[in-house]
């Protein structure tokens, strides 16, 4: 290179006619991809016709034929409403999961369902006033078309947020005709096993609902309170003398209920065994002059609530209870027995419970043993029937019911005290309204006899949330058989004939068969369109070996609960054959519904694996104070207007789809998540970040030509030691998209772009903007900017898809083909990155340079350029490593990692003591001495660092750049 003395002069003199004689001479960033993107809205929906969002899925199912397949089985939610923050949390997690798999290769299946049968539906598409009043098949009617159009409106929104699906053909819903048949299969497949069954049990009754409910269609309200009462029971003459009483004495058994209204359903007391009982008398208060039973444990708090002190009159065992006798508090010609019960505890009550088998599972099954009666006093509608006797038929049981019982017990003197008593309470779901427990003849599925096999499933699967396993072990263990019919026409109806004269269900293959060929072609409404004579058919009747006709028969009543509905979605949707997916994901609640009933259903049907390989459960979504979200509160965030604002755009802005979804994968989602306007912000600013990181990348590699053979590339030091951090973080973050954890993901990116932004992308831009456009330094940087570039793109694609498709558009140099989808590049390959070409020594040494100039920083606000900065260490290890980064003053790396102005290297004591002349500040770290002073050299007028000998003069390297092509040089500014 031809250097010239009179060069800084001539140069000066050529641009003075020019307010930046330099400007020219500067490589500037150069992008067409915007800072920020106005109208955000618009713009993702035109990116992603542009980029074919809808066709996605279709072209890596096909061209992935024959690799290794993943399966995301979509639990289907229930089309009964508009989309809310939890349906979001939930799809975008499955994408980002989607889109992650699928760039590795996978041949990804995930085919997305709607549940639409069900009183969820029922109640949205039928006002109250009419839900008892209409046919069966206009209920279906209204309930299919709300069904419909509430999926489409949903199936609009889920495209709206960039999932990836087959939307126009790959999706499934309950109500299908192909699905109605395969689950009518799976449920005689079950029957088949004995494992079906129909019986007279204690079930889950809603009131409201006028159904019986599942576990899993059932919430709990802390608050509610029940009217409750002290009742006592009078003994019978000779049981008086059995507990040691004179049979002119007022014996009375003490008891306390939560549920007056079942008083009239009372066939007996039971009593705890091993307990101490007494006989107590009241010394003060307002219970009259009364004896009464009750465990010894328990006189404390009784006199508490009751407000008077007890005396007690005797104790004895719990065994001489056995064999008393007590009158009905309502009615004194009725007697019943005390009974040993093993529900019975001391802890709240008397330690005597009044038993209703009629309404109370721990009673049926005290009743069954004791072969007790076991109806029930309520109707469907949650009124008292003719079995309640006392006149109180017709009254519903939470109001006037409870108030005639109470009125009654106190008109006999039996009723010892009553009042408020808050507690949890099962209430319906959907309605909100408590329910009751009520024995009717439900049809059930037998869990008993593959629960140990259930149990050793879950050893099976990965439960990817803390206390997944505990959590599914606890629901698997809460009952012994599954109700799984329901008292309503929208759903699927029980395939069961019943014989006319005896009552008795039939279900044979032969009508099994003919009922899913109707199915097939006409859906399941035949049941209730068609006459019994086409639905059970004679000659169905004779292939059964049946008697009589068609007839004889009528058809059942009863739909499937909706959860064996979706239960069965492995077998309707999946096939028998390859019906394990590798991941269910769903929300936590699942684990007593959706999650239940299909790894039951699996088991049941034979199958040795539970249905999932994994789960994934996620929290709930609560505002942004922690609290649930309300309409009556006003704090519901519709991410319809997360996503595309709201009426008045200053107050809900839009922010586009790509922050609702990094607010996804940036939250802990096995955790309950907040959202909230000022938590969106931080979004924005996050995802803003990402993307000035990438416009910075790729608009300095506007004239870059990617290099074709990697042992080609050469890296300066700094290049390659950010490149390396940069690919670490990568493959730390594909290990955490591997385990699901893309809230670290998520602040994995963050940290790789804070490192780029705040150190990286400061220490290189001198060398970008000013050296030689060609210059071996520059194009290291550019290199590795590529690179970065690539890994911080795949990084963020299953998150950020839009973000990424915008970028791939406006790349220079893009890895993908021109005008495809980002998705259909794949994952990087670990092996196309130069990560390991250079010295580790090297990239050592500028780990230890880095730390130096972060302490600096940290206690100096001033930019380093300011200084002139002097190394000192006598340590060989050290001073070895140092040197590779120390070549000439003009090009050494030392210098540009600290971006001081000039930079020294001294290797003994006596050239730091004759160094140190001067206000001087130093700093250690790890046996390397920093000393810091004020910076002599004057500022560049070109580069603008502390590096020329004269004000206003270009520094030496800046002189070597515009003395290159000289001719072209007078040229240019000979104007």
């Amino acid at each position: 290179m031809l250097i010239f003395k009179d060069l800084p002069s001539l140069c000066l003199k050529r641009f003075k006619s020019t307010k930046s004689p330099f400007q020219k001479t500067v490589i500037l960033p150069k992008t067409t991809l915007p800072l920020r993107r106005k109208n955000i809205s618009d713009f993702e929906k035109d990116l992603q016709k542009v980029c074919g969002f809808l066709e996605l899925y279709n072209w890596q199912w096909k061209s992935r034929e024959g690799e290794e397949k993943f399966v995301l089985h979509d639990g289907p939610p229930y089309a009964n409403g508009d989309v809310h923050v939890g349906h979001a949390m939930n799809k975008i997690l499955k994408d980002i999961i989607v889109r992650h798999k699928m760039l590795e290769g996978y041949q990804v299946q995930y085919i997305p369902g709607w549940d639409c049968h069900g009183l969820p539906i029922e109640t949205k598409a039928i006002k109250s006033s009419e839900s008892f009043s209409l046919s069966p098949l206009e209920v279906r009617k209204r309930a299919r078309r709300f069904a419909r159009q509430t999926s489409n409106k949903q199936k609009k929104v889920f495209k709206r947020w960039g999932i990836t699906a087959d939307w126009e053909n790959g999706c499934y819903y309950t109500f299908d005709k192909n699905y109605e048949v395969a689950e009518t299969n799976a449920f005689f497949e079950l029957y088949k096993k004995n494992l079906i069954f129909r019986d007279l049990k204690p079930v889950n009754w809603s009131p409201s609902s006028k159904t019986a409910l599942a576990e899993g269609e059932l919430e709990y309200n802390a608050a509610h309170i029940s009217r409750s009462a002290y009742i006592s029971f009078p003994l019978t003459q000779h049981s008086k003398s059995n507990l040691g009483m004179h049979q002119a004495d007022n014996v009375k058994i003490l008891s306390w209920t939560t549920q007056p209204w079942t008083i009239p359903g009372n066939k007996a007391l039971g009593y705890a065994d091993g307990v101490k009982y007494c006989i107590v008398k009241q010394v003060n208060g307002t219970c009259g002059q009364a004896f009464y039973v009750m465990a010894v444990d328990c006189i404390d708090n009784v006199a508490s609530r009751l407000g008077c002190t007890f005396q007690i009159r005797n104790t004895f065992d719990s065994s001489s209870l056995a064999g008393c006798t007590y009158h009905h508090p309502m009615d004194m010609s009725i007697t019943s027995s005390l009974v040993q019960a093993a529900h019975v505890t001391t802890s709240a009550g008397t330690g005597v419970v009044h038993l209703a088998p009629g309404h109370g599972a721990e009673d049926f099954a005290v009743a069954r043993k004791f072969n007790l009666p076991t109806e029930s006093i309520v109707d469907r509608e949650g009124c008292l029937n003719s079995n309640a006797g006392f006149g109180l038929e017709g009254k519903f049981i939470f109001t006037e019911g409870n108030d005639a019982v109470i009125e009654q017990l106190a008109a006999n003197d039996n009723l010892v005290f009553q009042h408020d008593y808050t507690h949890s309470y099962p209430c319906d779901w959907r309605t909100k309204a408590p329910i009751i427990i009520r024995t009717s003849k439900q049809w059930f599925i037998e869990t008993t006899s593959f629960a140990e096999k259930a149990r050793e499933a879950c050893d099976k699967v990965s439960f990817l949330a803390d206390g997944g396993k505990n959590t599914m072990l606890s629901s698997l263990s809460q009952r012994d058989f599954w109700c799984i019919s329901r008292q309503r026409a929208w759903g699927l109806p029980i395939p069961t004939f019943y014989c006319r004269s005896t009552g008795n269900p039939i279900v044979t293959e032969s009508s099994i068969n003919h009922l899913m060929s109707l199915y097939s072609e006409d859906g399941a409404d035949v049941w209730w369109k068609y006459p019994i004579s086409k639905l059970l058919p004679d000659h169905v009747i004779s292939q059964s070996n049946l008697p009589g006709t068609s007839d004889d028969y009528e058809r059942g009543n009863d739909i499937l609960d909706i959860w064996f509905d979706s239960g069965v979605s492995w077998s309707a949707v999946l096939g028998d054959t390859s019906s394990v997916a590798d991941l269910y994901l769903e929300g936590r609640d699942q684990y007593n519904g959706w999650f239940y009933s299909s790894l039951m259903t699996h088991l049941a049907m034979g199958k040795k694996d539970p249905p999932f390989k994994s789960l994934y459960t996620h929290g709930f979504a609560l505002a942004g104070d922690g609290h649930k979200m309300s309409k009556s509160i006003g704090n519901v965030v519709d991410p319809l207007v997360v996503t595309d604002g709201g009426k008045n755009l200053k107050v809900d802005p839009a922010y586009g789809v790509d922050v609702l979804r990094w607010w996804v994968a940036e939250s802990n989602t096995f955790n309950d998540v907040r959202i909230s306007k000022e938590i969106m912000n931080s979004m924005q600013l996050n995802v803003n970040k990402i993307r000035s990181s990438l416009r910075f990348l790729i608009s300095n590699l506007n004239d870059f030509e990617a290099p074709t053979k990697m042992e080609e590339v050469t890296l300066k030091p700094i290049d390659a030691y950010f490149l390396r951090k940069v690919h670490q973080n990568y493959e730390q973050i594909t290990e955490l998209f591997e385990s699901y954890r893309f809230s670290k993901a998520a602040q994995c990116i963050l940290n790789t772009v804070h490192t780029l932004s705040r150190t990286y992308f400061t220490i290189v831009k001198d060398r970008l903007y000013c050296e030689a456009k060609n210059g071996g330094g520059r194009l290291s940087a550019q290199t590795a900017m590529h690179f970065m570039c690539g890994l911080l793109m795949k990084s963020i694609a299953p998150i950020l898809p839009h973000l990424v498709e915008e970028v791939h558009i406006h790349h220079p140099c893009p890895t993908a083909s021109e005008g495809e989808s980002y998705f259909k590049n794949g994952w990087i390959n670990v092996t196309t990155c130069p990560v390991g070409s250079n010295n580790e020594q090297q990239l050592d040494a500028v780990a230890r340079v880095l730390a130096l100039k972060s302490k600096l920083v940290a206690i100096d606000s001033r930019p380093t350029s300011d200084y002139d900065i002097t190394l000192h260490t006598t340590c060989p290890d050290a001073l070895h490593k140092l040197m590779l980064l120390h070549t000439t003053e003009g090009d050494c790396d030392i210098r540009e990692i600290l971006g001081c102005s000039r930079f020294t290297l001294l290797t003994n004591d006596d050239e730091m003591m004759t160094s140190s002349d001067g206000d001087v500040m130093i700093i250690e770290d790890n046996g390397v001495k920093m000393m810091v002073s004020t910076a002599v050299m004057k500022p560049c007028p070109r580069c603008r660092l502390n590096t020329s000998v004269k004000a206003g003069q270009p520094c030496d390297r800046c002189l070597d750049v515009l003395s290159d092509g000289w001719d072209e040089e007078i040229t240019l500014y000979s104007n």
